[in-house]
C-alpha cells in the first residue's frame, strides 16, 4: 500500500526532455556549500541551443507512513542564463563531461517501504533528483538526504552505482527498506 507520493509532473518531464540530444555545456549552482559539491536549494544544467534547466529542492510537510515531517522534494523549470553567470563568479560551475551529447535523462525515484510487525507493509515514493547521461559518463543531481534541501552532485564513470540517500533507520519491529530506481525519459 503506497501512502504518499511526490513525483515530478509531466510538464516538468517535458522541460527535461529538451536536454536530450543537446551538448552538455556545464552544470552547477549559485549556492554551493563551502568545500563540497553540494548545492543549497537550487542547481541547473546548461546545454547547447540556449537550453537551461533549473532544479529546485524544497522542504514540504508530508505524512509518510504515520510520520509527519518536512521532506525534500524536487521541482523542475526552465532556467535563466543569470544562474550560469553567478555560478561562474562564485566558482560553482562544473564541466564534467562537457562537450558531450546528453543521450538520456532519468528521474531518480526512491521508494521507502515500512514493514511494521503488527501492520501491513506501507510505502511512499519520492522523486529526489535527476540523472544526466552523456556519451562518456553520468552526472547525478539529487537530494542526498530526504530531510534537507541540498542537492549532491555525483559524477559517475563506467558502471559506478548511485549511492542510496540518507533515509529512515530500521528499528526492532519497524523495518525500513529503501529502493532507488532511475526512470529513463528517453526512448
Amino acid at each position: 500500500m503506497t501512502t504518499g507520493t511526490k513525483l515530478i509532473t509531466s510538464e516538468e518531464t517535458d522541460t527535461l526532455r529538451q536536454l536530450i540530444g543537446c551538448t552538455l555545456r556545464s552544470y552547477g549552482t549559485t549556492n554551493l556549500l563551502n568545500g563540497t559539491r553540494t548545492a543549497i536549494g537550487e542547481a541547473f544544467i546548461e546545454a547547447s541551443d540556449g537550453i537551461l534547466v533549473s532544479l529546485r529542492s524544497e522542504l514540504h510537510s508530508y505524512a509518510i507512513n504515520g510520520v509527519t515531517d518536512d521532506f525534500a522534494t524536487v521541482s523542475i523549470e526552465p532556467g535563466d542564463e543569470s544562474l550560469v553567470d553567478v555560478a561562474a563568479r562564485k566558482g560553482s560551475l562544473f564541466y564534467d563531461f562537457s562537450n558531450s551529447v546528453i543521450t538520456n535523462l532519468g528521474i531518480i525515484r526512491v521508494e521507502f517501504i515500512r514493514d511494521e510487525a503488527s501492520k501491513a507493509t506501507q510505502s511512499c515514493v519520492i522523486d529526489l533528483g535527476l540523472m544526466v547521461e552523456t556519451e562518456i559518463g553520468r552526472i547525478a543531481i539529487f537530494n542526498g538526504s530526504i530531510w534537507v534541501n541540498e542537492f549532491d552532485f555525483e559524477v559517475l564513470r563506467g558502471a559506478t552505482a548511485l549511492g542510496e540517500p540518507e533515509a529512515f533507520e530500521s528499528e526492532l519491529a519497524d523495518a525500513w527498506e529503501t529502493r532507488t530506481t532511475v526512470i529513463q525519459l528517453g526512448d
